[in-house]
């Protein structure tokens, strides 16, 4: 779990998310699951039931960003996004 915490720490500093996808029913069985589960949390660890779930939340986030980031480049100095020009 250290290494996990370092990993976590490194990617933080850098402005990435680490997520779980599809952990393996041994890492249950090695740690209580409540625990496992509380320590992600607190860890600002997402998780994921499956690669999928994953790369869809991935793609969610990466599309409202790039959306965000556009309106912002669009709208004059001052306005809103939502704000007649």
């Amino acid at each position: 779990m250290q290494r996990l915490d370092e990993l976590q720490s490194e990617l933080a500093a850098r402005g990435i998310t680490l997520g779980v996808a599809r952990a393996k029913l041994s890492l249950g069985r090695a740690f209580d699951p409540d625990w496992v589960s509380q320590r992600l949390a607190s860890r600002g660890l997402r998780r994921f039931p499956t690669l999928k779930a994953a790369i869809n939340a991935f793609t969610k986030r990466k599309l409202g960003a790039d959306a965000d980031q556009a309106a912002q480049v669009s709208s004059p100095a001052g306005s809103k996004a939502d704000e007649p020009v």
